[in-house]
């Protein structure tokens, strides 16, 4: 049973909703919107073409796991275009007839972003093979990758260049900036649930960050923040503390973290399809397009083995979609989640346009859910089903809320 008092191992999982609650413009949304203005550059790539043309038919596309499906949508698109012989709009008509009007507008959409993108690259004929052009999509989705990844990295350096402007000059407040949030935050995740609350924790560190009379640059401000997050590990009893993030940030080297698609300071940030999703929906799956294979194909080498020891998971920020399914499996499987004692935290905390009830209840259905897929793979399949209960039964399940107003209101 778990002890807060007794020494932990944990292993804490981020995605995207760390990044935009800590102020970074990540979003799906936020992104379009930038680089649509650059109306040169989105009309020469399929993958813009497509998710504009989404938007003007107001598809519901609002996180990048949204985008990751759509990805996996417009390569069967692709494919039954090819299967299909489908020559021309007209025949496209003929053979969607009496389907369902969302899939026929979705495919209809998929073929003019395609006779788009061989009129520009093939000038209209010959039609080029099927693999060709999925070598072309893969290549042009590697454009919006890099220019995603510019677009995060030219944020994060002002962040910088205001904090050490800050510092320099002695006037202002650095606290609500993203790259100090960050630092925050991942501290009220670290040491939730441990022998002091978490406010005790966060007011040490924000003494750190506030009282700056003799740090005059970020790197200054990490080093000493980072000295003071050891004693805090050593009062709390925290042996082992390890980062998974599904994000391409890593603001900070404070925290042991890896960066399970790339990161920006490397230079390998990648979109991609859970393989299991590639191998059920083709025949001869296009397999360049899962993560595991561009993982391997940028040379992202970093591992995280997960010891079966780990007694807290904890995930904040993450959309919890289908497409990282696998890497959940995976972690559960090692801590072997039926049997053993490991207790899992989903956090949340509220955002702009969203009631928090809704927000909340987002949050419980997708734990639902992620819990009772996995179940699923059980060998026994009476664990699989009544995994859910066994973990609320056992205490072993907890949703909580992180204040953030509150936190940065101090």
């Amino acid at each position: 049973m778990y002890n807060k008092y007794l020494p932990i191992d944990q292993l804490i999982i981020l995605g995207n909703g760390f990044d935009l609650s800590c102020g970074l413009k990540s979003s799906y949304n936020e992104f379009f919107e930038y680089i649509y203005s650059d109306s040169i550059k989105t009309q020469k790539n399929y993958w813009y073409y497509i998710f504009k043309k989404l938007s003007k038919e107001s598809q519901n596309l609002s996180t990048w796991t949204d985008i990751e499906k759509q990805i996996l949508t417009e390569l069967k698109n692709v494919e039954w275009i090819y299967r299909e012989e489908i020559k021309s709009f007209h025949s496209l008509r003929m053979e969607t007839a009496g389907r369902d009007i969302d899939e026929i507008k979705s495919i209809e959409i998929t073929y003019l972003g395609f006779e788009d993108l061989i009129e520009r690259r093939y000038s209209g004929f010959p039609r080029p093979r099927k693999e060709e052009i999925q070598e072309v999509l893969r290549e042009e989705l590697r454009v919006l990758e890099n220019d995603f990844s510019d677009y995060l990295e030219n944020q994060i350096k002002e962040q910088v260049e205001k904090i050490n402007q800050i510092l320099s000059t002695g006037s202002g407040s650095i606290k609500e900036l993203y790259l100090i949030k960050t630092l925050i935050i991942t501290c009220y995740i670290v040491f939730s649930q441990r022998r002091n609350s978490e406010e005790y924790y966060i007011e040490w560190l924000m003494k750190v960050i506030t009282q700056f009379t003799s740090i005059s640059s970020y790197d200054d401000l990490l080093s000493k923040c980072s000295s003071e997050i050891i004693k805090m590990k050593y009062e709390a009893s925290i042996q082992e503390n390890h980062i998974l993030s599904f994000n391409y940030t890593s603001p900070n080297s404070i925290f042991n973290l890896t960066n399970i698609h790339g990161a920006l300071d490397t230079d390998d940030t990648i979109f991609g399809i859970d393989y299991d999703k590639l191998n059920v929906n083709f025949e001869n799956p296009p397999i360049e397009f899962s993560k595991s294979y561009r993982i391997l194909e940028n040379g992202n080498t970093k591992s995280l083995n997960v010891s079966s020891k780990i007694d807290v998971l904890k995930f904040y920020g993450h959309g919890l979609g289908e497409a990282d399914y696998s890497y959940f499996q995976s972690i559960f499987d090692s801590v072997d989640l039926y049997h053993s004692n490991t207790i899992v935290i989903f956090y949340w905390s509220p955002y702009e346009g969203c009631e928090k009830h809704i927000i909340h209840r987002k949050q419980v259905k997708s734990i639902t859910k992620l819990i009772e897929d996995y179940g699923t793979t059980f060998n026994n399949k009476d664990h699989g089903r009544n995994l859910l209960t066994k973990l609320q039964l056992e205490n072993r399940l907890h949703i909580q809320e992180i204040p953030i107003e509150k936190i940065f209101s101090k």
